[in-house]
């Protein structure tokens, strides 16, 4: 619950995040800061410096860059969320009601997002581990900043729009950067069109994605290093140039790039559309612009006709649910399972809400997409004036921020006398890196995760141990305090860790931050230890196993 109150005081077992607007109200926040467990938010004007605070206090420049460091907190919030503005400024409270509407999304969008990080985290390792000699093979995004300084891009999705302006997308070769996910590669190929880049960013089974491309005319494939392993060997398969390589989910890969000293990241919304946003952004490409991104169902279709997936339809049940069914002729069996008369139940029910829509009005739309929409809104008011950012969708859900336009009309202003060569960059990019030093940075440092794993291990039984005896004297809790910063200590260190327990770290952090007495404290402590030995038993199995591919890598 998102109250926009003036709080005089917090309690922090109710309250997890305390949005305050104005610089104002630094006082405030500091007196926050040093007595309350919530998570404090300053806000200050886009052109202002704003203080140093104290954690768990930080300073953000506009609401935009407020609410996209909410979605980069780490954990979740339990309790409600309180947004004040500075007493005596005009239009305050009005800004504090404006303000915790969207900040009521944000944190819809951060629960979906924290929900799928605990619930793949240990995937999302898994895969990173596994892909380590790709990363050494390929080079990544670092060092592609601006290599397409001032040129446009088409971000092109498999939206039902994308259909009327199929056609329109092969006028946009060698005018504009044309980017997509795999899933939109079937339009691409009905269209006889291949796209300058192809993102892949899913931790899933991306294979059927890629089954039927031809990656052979496209001037890179980019693959997230959290992809499943085999998305890698099914790029080679069909044909890919050259692959590049990121992190798909930014900072919570960070782990993977960190012994090559490389920025690697793109910030996501959890889409790949959002990955191929932030890519744009990174690229230096202006203006940028969407197609069949429509973040909603028009006419009951989820996907373009001419894409992967393009006969799913959208059935409503009536009490605000949907879900997607294929005609039983279907002879993909992707899905969860078959109904009676043989239609391919392609998702089980999941709720619906309304958007704004692209021509006014609302129009119904999932919690992923709307989270995704969230996300593009906050990213592009955060860019403010430095980019253009068009919607050419032509239908669908409305985008603030954007300028909406025809796909013809976006055409007619692109410049048609600067031709854009995505292959050349992309050429002399390749030549840049050296695998064999990339490959020996990666291994030395995951022989090093391997022997700390191992120490992890050995405090945090020694941990458990302490705290499952449930003495409580001085003495007792002194010698569980010692072995608990030393734990702290050896696993801070460890990034891949962190990420695959995350989601039993943060539960048993919140029931030791509710805790009333030190028995109950006690136990949830042990939780916490359990949480760290657990992850690292789990862990030196694929530690080991990427020690040993990297190598032999060649």
């Amino acid at each position: 619950m998102v109250d926009p109150a003036a709080p005089q005081r917090t309690d922090s077992a109710k309250t997890s995040l305390v949005c305050l607007l104005g610089a104002g109200l630094e006082a405030e926040a500091r007196r926050l800061a040093s007595d309350a467990e919530a998570r404090i938010v300053l806000v200050v004007e886009p052109g202002e410096d704003g203080p140093d605070l104290p954690y768990p206090a930080v300073v953000c420049r506009g609401e935009a860059d407020a609410l996209q460091s909410i979605l980069g907190m780490q954990g979740r919030f339990t309790g409600r969320a309180i947004v004040r503005s500075e007493p005596g400024v005009p239009e305050g409270r009005e800004r504090a009601r404006r303000f915790a509407e969207r900040l009521d999304t944000c944190l819809r969008s951060k629960q979906l997002q924290t929900a799928t990080i605990a619930k793949t985290g240990p995937l999302f390792v898994r895969h990173g581990l596994a892909n380590l000699p790709e990363v050494a093979r390929y080079p990544s995004i670092h060092g592609l900043d601006a290599a397409f300084a001032a040129k446009p891009c088409v971000i092109v999705s498999p939206g039902p729009s994308l259909s009327k302006n199929l056609h329109l997308v092969r006028e946009l070769k060698g005018r504009a950067l044309v980017m997509t996910g795999t899933h939109a590669l079937g339009a691409f190929a009905h269209a006889g069109i291949a796209p300058d880049l192809v993102l892949a960013a899913d931790a899933g089974d991306l294979a059927r994605h890629l089954r039927d491309s031809d990656l052979s005319e496209s001037a890179a494939m980019l693959v997230g290093a959290t992809c499943a392993p085999e998305t890698f060997s099914a790029a080679r398969e069909r044909g890919a140039r050259r692959i590049v390589t990121f992190a798909a989910n930014n900072n919570i890969d960070h782990w993977i790039y960190q012994p090559l000293d490389e920025d690697a990241g793109l910030s996501t919304g959890g889409s790949v559309a959002c990955s191929a946003f932030s890519l744009a952004v990174k690229l230096g490409c202006d203006p940028i612009i969407f197609v069949g991104q429509d973040l909603s169902f028009p006419d009951g279709r989820f996907y373009a006709e001419e894409s992967l997936d393009g006969t799913s339809k959208v059935v409503l049940d009536g009490d605000g649910n949907y879900r997607l069914e294929k005609p039983p002729e279907t002879t993909d069996e992707y899905g969860a399972g078959r109904l009676e008369d043989g239609t391919l139940l392609f998702t089980r029910d999941r709720p619906t809400v309304t958007v704004p829509g692209y021509r006014g009005g609302r129009v119904l739309s999932s919690e992923p997409f709307q989270a995704f929409l969230f996300w593009f809104e906050a990213a592009i008011e955060l860019l403010g004036t430095e980019r253009r950012v068009w919607n050419a969708t032509e239908g669908g859900a409305r985008i603030a921020g954007t300028r909406q336009l025809t796909l013809a009309e976006a055409l007619a202003e692109l410049p048609s006398d600067e031709p854009l060569d995505a292959d050349l960059v992309f050429a002399s990019h390749a030549e840049s890196f050296d695998p064999e030093l990339r490959r020996n940075a990666l291994l030395e440092h995951t022989r090093g995760t391997r022997s700390e794993l191992v120490r992890v291990l050995t405090l945090a039984e020694r941990c458990v141990r302490l705290a499952e005896g449930g003495e409580t004297d001085s003495w007792a809790l002194s010698r569980l305090a010692a072995a608990e910063r030393a734990l702290q200590q050896a696993s801070r260190s460890i990034g891949c860790l962190s990420v695959h327990s995350q989601g039993r770290i943060v539960l048993a952090t919140e029931r030791a931050r509710d805790a009333t007495t030190i028995e109950e404290n006690l136990i949830a402590s042990a939780e916490l230890y359990r949480a760290f030995r657990d992850g690292a038993r789990e862990l030196l199995d694929p530690v080991s196993d990427a020690i040993g591919a990297l190598g032999s890598a060649i």
